[in-house]
């Protein structure tokens, strides 16, 4: 939830985006990245972004991500 909380921001908080659209997944090495779709790629094309960006972090029961949106 965290990570989508930050990409939600990282878009300016648009009305009308679905939690669903955005899904993080782990590539080969581990690496975190977020599949979008629907509602959610629409507000990234919309921002001019080409890349999104996603670094998280846990500890002590305390989750934190940041998302840079690259153009």
């Amino acid at each position: 939830f965290a990570a989508k909380e930050a990409l939600a921001k990282a878009l300016g908080a648009p009305v009308g985006m679905s939690w669903h659209d955005a899904e993080i997944v782990s590539e080969s090495t581990g690496r975190p990245r977020f599949e979008v779709r629907g509602t959610v790629a629409a507000q990234v094309e919309a921002s001019g972004a080409c890349s999104v960006h996603v670094s998280l972090s846990h500890d002590a029961g305390v989750a934190s991500a940041v998302v840079i949106l690259e153009s």
